[in-house]
């Protein structure tokens, strides 16, 4: 997950800078240790503080839909 998470930190620099950070919300990031065991935990503590309209999961997939 470090490549998803670098990738994730990356774009969000590459949007903020192509728009001239003029846009409306805030984009945070956010990582998460021992997915496996605390996810649903620590996803439920960071959408009690952060409210966000859109969710990006950085999961691989192995392209399958």
């Amino acid at each position: 997950m470090k490549g998803s998470v670098a990738a994730m930190v990356s774009a969000a620099d590459y949007f903020a800078e192509d728009i001239k950070k003029e846009f409306a919300g805030e984009i945070y990031v956010s990582g998460v240790v021992h997915e496996e065991c605390f996810e649903g935990v620590a996803t439920r503590s960071i959408s009690m503080k952060v409210k966000p309209d859109y969710v990006v999961i950085g999961e691989e997939s192995t392209l399958n839909t």
